[in-house]
């Protein structure tokens, strides 16, 4: 995948940041708590391997430590850093390729950091991960039953030609940001009620998602270095091309803690339009669920159903800085989770930089809280000024959707 490209090792990890109130545990129960649960989720104890005819496959690592997995970081801070600020400059190829840390805090806090390498688990594995390891047992298992074979349909490719076609212009404008590889990556997040995006959605009938992105759409319509501000009407119907990551699994299939079986949505980003509700509803066209539905099916065939050169370039051509601006990823709702006998407080995701690519934001939801993460290659304020113009466009936005439901 293009991921494999040339680029700082530490950019192929992501993960997520747990924050919890009071006192920490020791690094030695934490090792015990995730002990209890190795075998649960098996990407933890398992590795990559080749096969006698060159494909890959998941075994047991005959040499698996979780002392080499799980450790602490007694010196930094309890907030969301950049992979390579938890990370050794070069993690090397070890598998399998997670670690987690326990963060002390200062004894009103602390927290619990977990990264992997994108091969080994996409956003759905890692959560699932998680919950699995600190959630409920019977609600993180439902699927442990099911079967986890798919049927191969290949003319489903087909489906994605429309999806490649939207690539064929080149995305123009946040390219101004630097991407030197390894350097200058800031993070910054903030945080929102979930209630602000479900109050949006009930008064529009739109997706949590799709609030999101409407939002997002206004924030970087005040954050974006191109000019989205003009006035005719053709200025209000300029888009930016962002890409948008949709989970391709299929429900028979039950084991979703290994592997990255995650698809490339182009969607173009109505920041032309200054309208917060008519931002929203051409959102709701452009990610409509039919056509989610419609690509995750396409885009699945096209990794698993197609000659593995085709769908190299076709994987290539969707995530290609030239075509996409930035990347704007949603985790599912998360379970509650407790580690140790505390209740995690917030759950805060920790983006990666695909290569050449200048920014990432994921939006978590976890509780009564929606928290947007954005990692950047530029300097500190750029992630802060786009993280900042998202709060402030769903407010924006929810009041918009009250003044069309009272009429005003």
């Amino acid at each position: 995948m293009y991921m494999q490209h040339i680029c700082a090792p530490t950019d192929l990890y992501f993960g997520a940041l747990l924050q919890l109130r009071g006192f920490a545990p020791s690094v030695d129960m934490l090792r015990a708590l995730v002990s209890e649960h190795l075998d649960t989720p098996p990407v933890l104890t398992h590795r990559l391997a080749s096969t006698h005819d060159g494909d890959l496959r998941w075994e047991r690592d005959p040499h698996f430590d979780l002392r080499a997995h799980v450790g602490e970081l007694a010196d930094l801070a309890v907030r969301p850093e950049p992979a390579h600020m938890w990370l050794e400059s070069d993690p090397g190829r070890q598998r399998p390729l997670w670690r987690m840390w326990l963060l002390p805090g200062d004894g009103d806090n602390w927290g619990l950091g977990y990264v992997v390498h994108h091969a080994a688990q996409d956003g759905t594995s890692m959560i699932r991960t998680l919950e699995q390891l600190f959630g409920d047992r019977k609600t993180a298992t439902a699927n442990a039953g099911q079967s986890d074979k798919r049927r191969s349909r290949p003319w489903r490719a087909l489906r994605a030609v429309p999806i490649l076609l939207a690539t064929r212009k080149p995305a123009a404008g946040i390219a101004t940001l630097p991407t030197f590889p390894g350097a200058g990556r800031h993070l910054t997040s903030r945080t929102v009620p979930l209630s602000d995006l479900r109050t949006i959605s009930a008064a529009s009938g739109a997706t949590v998602g799709q609030a999101h992105l409407a939002a997002l759409s206004g924030a970087i319509r005040r954050w974006s270095p191109l000019d989205f501000t003009g006035r005719s009407e053709r200025d209000r119907r300029r888009v930016l091309p962002v890409c948008v990551p949709v989970d391709t699994r299929e429900p028979a299939e039950g084991d979703v803690t290994t592997g990255n079986l995650i698809g490339l949505m182009p969607v173009g980003l109505p920041c032309g339009e200054p309208d917060p509700w008519r931002r929203l509803r051409r959102v709701m066209s452009r990610a409509s669920r039919n056509r989610i539905v419609t690509g995750k099916s396409a885009l699945r065939a096209l990794t698993d159903d197609v000659p593995v050169r085709i769908a190299f370039a076709c994987l290539a051509r969707l995530g290609d800085r030239r075509t996409v601006a930035l990347t704007a990823s949603s985790f599912r709702s998360i379970a509650p989770l407790t580690v140790a006998g505390t209740p995690v407080d917030n759950v805060i995701a920790i983006p990666w930089l695909p290569p050449q690519h200048g920014c990432f934001s994921i939006l978590t939801r976890y509780k009564n809280r929606a928290t947007l993460s954005v990692l950047t290659a530029g300097g500190p304020d750029t992630s802060a000024a786009l993280a900042d113009h998202w709060v402030e466009a769903v407010s924006e936005l929810r009041e918009a959707c009250r003044r069309v439901s009272n009429g005003t």
